[in-house]
């Protein structure tokens, strides 16, 4: 529900109010701050936590002691260390789309309106997409569909930089995009 209601606020934010953001910033910041707010304490309400055992204690080495266990923990298994690379080269993929952004308002003379208007139509294909890309994660098996979305999104982002030349094939490659970041998203979703 959050996703959903959070890609349509993107795109009620980037189709109409993002024309208007320039004079009245702050008023529209607070307001879409303050309705994440209330979707996120309406997507947590009456979720209840479980009891969980009191972790146990380190004697030896102070304070230091339970972050070296952490680490120790964490680390240990090479899973967890090959999904810390996974995340830092996705963070470094998705740094792309900032100058994705730029090349649009910058270089190709965007306004702040035909950018936000450029950038909303692609939150639409989540919300389209939900039931598709959640059906699979669960059919597949999310630790199976996991990676190839990686993949698909690293793909999607080479080729963003390649074959983006004009405001057209920014959309296209801006819906592919969130496509991409969408299925990773309910994918890690289902995993967690």
């Amino acid at each position: 529900m959050a996703k959903i209601v959070t890609s349509l606020g993107t795109f009620i934010w980037g189709f109409f109010l993002m024309g208007i953001a320039v004079h009245h910033m702050k008023a529209l910041c607070v307001s879409v701050s303050l309705f994440c707010l209330f979707v996120y304490l309406l997507s947590i309400w009456k979720v209840k936590e479980g009891e969980y055992p009191e972790p146990d204690k380190h004697e030896k080495g102070g304070f230091i002691a339970p972050i070296r266990a952490y680490f120790v923990e964490c680390y240990s298994e090479p899973v967890y260390r090959w999904r810390c690379v996974a995340f830092f080269v996705s963070g470094l993929s998705n740094a792309s789309n900032d100058y994705k952004n730029y090349y649009l308002m910058y270089d190709l003379h965007s306004n702040y309106d035909s950018f936000g208007k450029f950038n909303a139509i692609p939150s639409l294909l989540p919300v389209v997409l939900v039931y598709f890309f959640g059906s699979i994660a669960d059919n597949l098996h999310p630790v199976r569909v996991y990676a190839p979305t990686f993949f698909f999104w690293g793909l999607v982002c080479l080729g963003s930089y390649i074959f983006i030349h004009d405001r057209w094939s920014y959309l296209f490659w801006t819906c592919l995009t969130q496509v991409a970041i969408f299925a990773n998203s309910v994918t890690y979703g289902a995993l967690l």
